[in-house]
């Protein structure tokens, strides 16, 4: 199991997460995409659904699939997998909240018969039997892993032969290289606030590294950083004067959301917003 539960539990739970998800992301529990780092941010929910669609479109599913959708928050990745894909999705999350927001969604999207949802914890996929999803991905929640390599081993013994693996996920420039000031508000302050042990660990091209020695193949990695600047640089304009005022008291490290915003604009070339792909060896796709 995941022993940083209770901080992402915590985390998902606080007014100041509910509020921000709400009020700008509708929400949804991502970045959204655009094609350009100069683009208007506005409006957010057509950059949110080309996000969905670059990770469909690396599932290489086909209609009536069944997919795993590891780490679903609210459901609307999941709903959208499932009426753009066509496919059948199986969608867990820790945070209870979440499970019976997502299963209200689903209901009001009138997709019960494709989209399942159960509190679940990715460490720990026992409740699914080997090779039995077409696909899994993980939209931006690997980051809350603490042992990102078991979670890796139980996507690849789900997985048909095959089917792929799709991660939307961070890493960082080597930890050597980063201004010391990021470095302690990061990883001392917002990671563990915000229960993102990962995001603490990850090095550049861990990711890939994890993949390959939990025995994914044809691994590709595209950096998609530029691509959520525009909503970067939103979040940012909106939490600097509160961030000033919570830094001036020195409470920022009590309200992760608002410090994320405005650190991840400034120090922005020191990490990277990544899609990485694997493949299950075997079987036909």
């Amino acid at each position: 199991m995941n022993p940083a539960k209770s901080q992402i539990q915590a985390y998902y739970n606080s007014f100041e997460a509910r509020i921000g998800y709400a009020i700008f992301l509708g929400g949804t529990r991502h970045f959204g995409y655009y094609f350009s780092d100069k683009s208007w941010p506005w409006p957010i929910g057509p950059a949110l659904e080309r996000m969905n669609s670059v990770l469909l479109g690396k599932l290489n599913t086909h209609p009536e699939e069944r997919v795993l959708d590891a780490g679903c928050g609210e459901g609307y990745v999941a709903i959208y997998m499932a009426r753009k894909g066509q496919l059948y999705v199986e969608g867990i999350d820790l945070t209870p909240h979440h499970v019976v927001k997502a299963r209200a969604n689903v209901l009001r999207a009138g997709l019960s018969d494709r989209v399942k949802i159960r509190e679940g914890d990715y460490h720990d996929l026992s409740d699914f039997e080997n090779a039995s999803f077409d696909a899994v991905y993980a939209m931006e929640t690997l980051v809350h892993a603490s042992h990102p390599d078991n979670v890796l081993q139980e996507f690849f013994r789900v997985l048909k032969p095959g089917g792929r693996l799709v991660l939307h996920d961070w890493d960082h420039t080597d930890r050597a290289k980063m201004p010391s000031k990021y470095s302690g508000l990061v990883f001392d302050r917002i990671n563990s606030g915000s229960g993102m042990p990962t995001f603490s660990s990850s090095n550049t091209d861990d990711h890939q590294r994890m993949m390959a020695e939990a025995g994914f193949s044809d691994i590709e990695q595209r950096d998609l950083s530029k691509n959520i600047v525009p909503m970067l640089w939103l979040f940012y304009i909106f939490a600097l004067v509160p961030f000033t005022i919570l830094w001036l008291f020195g409470i920022e490290e009590w309200f992760p959301s608002t410090s994320a915003g405005v650190i991840s604009y400034v120090y922005r070339d020191y990490w990277r917003y990544l899609q990485v792909v694997g493949t299950k060896p075997g079987g036909k796709k």
